[in-house]
């Protein structure tokens, strides 16, 4: 092949060549907007101690979350993900109170939030087009509604609004993922872990003791994103 023709090929080639990695950068370090939805696991816990009044034990409640965030790259490998959604999040516990002549009694909690974390996302590793992520950051919620189930074998059971807790809750997330960039399309799968730094008082019951708890959730979750 003549000099001429190897020196035409090569300037040819050198604009796609160019573009493809563009788009390639652009794919890892462009702005993102996206949805995502979860599968959410709550529960309480707590820094006080149990009265001697009383004896409890927790279990866990199902619910959803689902809401919008963006990617704001930072260089490298960091990014920022702000996020707002919505999140139902709860426990039931299991009370036993000195001298109650009914018995032990169910105390199921339902509460509902608008939460809004900022997290610091590290992408450490990546296996092709698969890449590994981990974050973590803080996030504020704002309490939606709230009520509690009181179930009792030999009581009438109830169900009333919860007037005693905080508007807001705060605290820190981490989980970690994977993800995958389609051409500008991102799909994402990750595990979140969630715990509140708010103490909240909740009723067992009418005149019975009030429970101080703090909100916590694992969530499995599966976002879309999309370059911009």
């Amino acid at each position: 092949m003549s000099k001429k023709w190897f020196i035409l090929i090569l300037l040819l080639t050198l604009p796609v060549t160019a573009t493809a990695d563009a788009n390639k950068e652009k794919d890892h370090e462009g702005f993102m907007l996206g949805f995502h939805g979860s599968f959410a696991i709550s529960s309480h816990w707590s820094t006080a101690e149990d009265s001697g009044s009383y004896e409890r034990s927790t279990g866990s409640e199902n619910g959803y979350s689902f809401g919008v965030f963006a990617v704001i790259p930072l260089g490298g490998k960091f990014s920022l993900q702000p996020e707002i959604y919505y999140v139902e999040k709860g426990a039931n516990h299991t009370i036993n109170i000195q001298n109650f002549p009914f018995g032990d009694f169910i105390v199921t909690y339902c509460t509902d939030y608008i939460e809004i974390p900022v997290l610091l996302k590290f992408t450490p590793f990546e296996f092709g087009n698969i890449k590994f992520f981990m974050h973590g950051g803080l996030y504020l919620s704002f309490l939606l509604t709230s009520e509690y189930e009181f179930e009792n074998d030999l009581l009438p059971n109830f169900t009333m609004d919860i007037e005693t807790l905080e508007s807001t809750d705060f605290g820190f997330a981490f989980g970690n993922g994977f993800l995958t960039d389609l051409d500008g399309l991102r799909i994402a799968i990750e595990y979140r872990y969630s715990m509140s730094f708010t103490d909240n008082n909740f009723p067992t019951g009418p005149g019975f003791p009030e429970i101080e708890l703090r909100n916590y959730v694992h969530m499995f979750i599966l976002s879309l994103g999309f370059t911009l």
